[in-house]
């Protein structure tokens, strides 16, 4: 359901990976709740526009990092412990 105004700015919890996301439609300019992780990306301005309302072009960047992140957080995978690491040479 489209919202005009946010009546709650913190959908997720900061313990558990994200399960809601606030998404904007650039054309209508709504936010609706949605399930799902938000995509990674950047906005590029449209090729030969002038407009200063241009809306742009969503470029989305694949999470590649969540993996190794996620087991470096659990003590597990390359560069887990790197001062114990160095330590033991």
């Amino acid at each position: 359901m489209p919202h005009t105004t946010i009546d709650r700015l913190i959908v997720n919890s900061p313990y558990e990976d994200p399960a809601r996301h606030r998404r904007y439609d650039r054309e209508t300019r709504p936010f609706d709740l949605v399930e799902g992780r938000r995509p990674a990306g950047y906005v590029a301005a449209t090729s030969g526009s002038r407009s200063f309302d241009d809306p742009g072009i969503f470029v989305e960047i694949p999470h590649r990092a969540l993996g190794p992140a996620r087991q470096a957080a659990a003590g597990q995978g390359a560069g887990a412990q790197p001062a114990r690491a160095r330590l033991g040479e």
